[in-house]
């Protein structure tokens, strides 16, 4: 499941794009996906007409573990 927000950076006040990639670790497609995502983000990082990668952030599935 994905899904994107749109929100304003509090530092910067940049218009940011949010997304939230769940269930990534069930499938090995879904892992490869978002790795691919995020390596074309980072390549991307300076056009003008994508946006660019800010941070990422991993968390654990089950939240006993965190």
């Amino acid at each position: 499941m994905r899904l994107s927000r749109s929100a304003a950076d509090e530092i910067t006040g940049e218009v940011v794009a949010i997304k939230l990639v769940t269930r990534v670790t069930e499938r090995v497609q879904l892992s490869k996906r978002a790795l691919r995502e995020i390596t074309l983000l980072r390549h991307f990082a300076h056009h003008e007409n994508i946006t660019g990668l800010i941070d990422v952030d991993a968390s654990s599935p089950n939240l006993e573990e965190m």
